[in-house]
């Protein structure tokens, strides 16, 4: 019966873990990088979310393409 307890504690960590580590490939930064990121004319920022998302609150210069339209396009 111990053993259910310590699988219970590891699953436990495991999803603490996964929540606060970021993914692969993504990286966190902070507001003020993101305002000098924003002065680069070369680079395009593109947010994710669904339209209703976008229009209640994005940021200015980021273009809306929903996550679901981004296999679409690649076809």
């Amino acid at each position: 019966m111990d053993y259910v307890n310590y699988l219970f504690i590891v699953l436990f960590l495991f999803l603490m873990f996964k929540r606060i580590l970021p993914t692969k490939g993504v990286n966190n930064i902070s507001t003020t990088d993101l305002k000098a990121e924003l002065n680069d004319k070369n680079k395009q920022f593109v947010d994710v979310r669904t339209p209703g998302e976008f229009r209640r609150n994005h940021i200015k210069g980021f273009k809306n393409i929903p996550l679901q339209n981004f296999e679409k396009k690649q076809r």
